[in-house]
């Protein structure tokens, strides 16, 4: 992730109907148009019936004229899409522009802001009292053996949040607070993120066996940010290190407290979280390296839908999940479509 996005812009149309814009007008017209008699437990309450049809999920080709698509969104019947395919250069700059109706437009320097505060300036990474075996393994591999957070800015995502945007930079390890009039403040810094080097995974790096057993705080990489229907904000995190499944499957969920910064682990083990949506309550997450979008339920993570190479998601109208493909897979976009609830009310 430490190329910069040479972020393409592209519009891909879908059919709804009209009330889907108003989540409100769909509940109320699925109860109105019920055809099936319900029948009540013994609270009063209506009793679920069983569907005839099991849950299916599919996902549906949209197109595949994209490169890396890094990030999604759905809006007024469209899919934004911001892709990343083209030849990375090297970061010179980073920041955010968002571009809105009636000319509205906002520009932040983000970069500017790194170089003056460094929020995970006083974050350790590495490892903590190495030996010289150790040093001279990590050196060799050219990993940091012992650092603070450096200077480094890398405007990933962003999400509108109340009169202002929040925005991941993966760079920083932290999520800004940016104000429509462009000014920036920390809100919150990612933990490190340990990891301990087993046998499989230094034979895998072509490393020394004094290197197993070590501990490893790599920096948390976060990727993508949401707003739940709790007001809290909801993170990935990569996270730093190699980027591939040699050390296992690392990546998280955050919840973040927007009010005080606090952060708190949701999940964990997922093989390269890139990306996450929520949707009715739920959140989904796509894990590059494991080929597939995940369901994230009390803490614990399951198969939603195999996708090899998914990159990023976003949650359309009534429930429908919108994915892009590329880099360690097919590149495109797809609809993901569940029908057959098991359920229905």
């Amino acid at each position: 992730m430490a190329e910069s996005l040479a972020a393409i812009v592209l519009i891909l149309s879908y059919h709804r109907r009209h009330y889907a814009d108003h989540p409100h007008h769909h509940r109320d017209s699925s109860h109105r148009h019920r055809s099936q008699p319900r029948r009540c437990g013994p609270c009063g309450r209506p009793r679920p019936q069983p569907n005839k049809n099991p849950t299916t999920t599919t996902s549906t080709v949209l197109t595949t004229a994209v490169g890396a698509p890094f990030n999604l969104d759905v809006t007024r019947g469209k899919v934004l899409v911001a892709d990343g395919g083209g030849p990375g250069v090297p970061i010179t700059a980073s920041g955010l522009t968002i571009t809105g109706p009636d000319g509205f437009k906002v520009t932040a320097d983000t970069l500017a802001h790194e170089n003056a505060n460094n929020p995970d300036g006083k974050v350790f990474y590495g490892v903590r009292n190495p030996s010289q075996c150790v040093t001279d393994e990590l050196n060799r591999i050219q990993l940091p053996v012992a650092y603070t957070g450096h200077i480094d800015s890398h405007a990933y995502s962003v999400a509108a949040y109340g009169k202002g945007f929040v925005v991941a930079d993966a760079g920083a390890n932290a999520l800004l607070w940016v104000s429509r009039s462009g000014k920036i403040s920390t809100l919150a810094v990612l933990p490190a993120q340990p990891a301990r080097i087993t046998a499989e995974g230094a034979a895998t790096l072509g490393l020394a066996d004094c290197v197993v057993g070590v501990k490893y705080r790599f920096e948390a990489v976060p990727t993508d940010v949401e707003v739940g229907r709790d007001g809290y904000l909801y993170v990935t995190t990569l996270p730093g290190g190699p980027e591939d499944p040699s050390l296992g499957a690392r990546g998280k969920v955050y919840r973040v407290n927007p009010w005080n910064g606090r952060v708190r682990e949701v999940a964990s083990g997922l093989l390269g979280a890139t990306n996450l949506a929520i949707a009715d309550g739920k959140i989904y997450v796509t894990e590059l390296f494991a080929g597939r979008v995940s369901l994230v339920k009390h803490g614990r993570v399951s198969e939603y839908v195999s996708l090899p190479g998914a990159l990023s998601i976003e949650a359309g109208p009534r429930g429908t999940l919108y994915a892009g493909t590329g880099i360690a897979g097919p590149s495109s976009v797809v609809k993901i479509s569940t029908s057959g609830k098991g359920w229905r009310h």
